[in-house]
């Protein structure tokens, strides 16, 4: 809940995930700048931001005949 309220404070969102109020939130923003002040926000409220890449090919079967040529 305190990572959604600080997103909300800096112009973005962010939904927390796990048992009891969670214990990861993903926060989404538009603006880096309101990313990064989130960031600085959230370290100072002794959450621990965790850098996430995203775009990556995704998840692959394995099994036979499904994978790239």
């Amino acid at each position: 809940a305190r990572a959604a309220a600080l997103a909300a404070a800096h112009g973005g969102a962010a939904k927390p995930s796990g048992a009891g109020g969670g214990d990861v939130a993903l926060a989404f923003f538009e603006a880096e700048d309101a990313a990064d002040a989130f960031l600085a926000a959230a370290e100072n409220a002794g959450l621990e931001p965790l850098d996430v890449p995203l775009g990556g090919p995704g998840p692959l079967s394995t099994r036979s005949g499904d994978g790239p040529n």
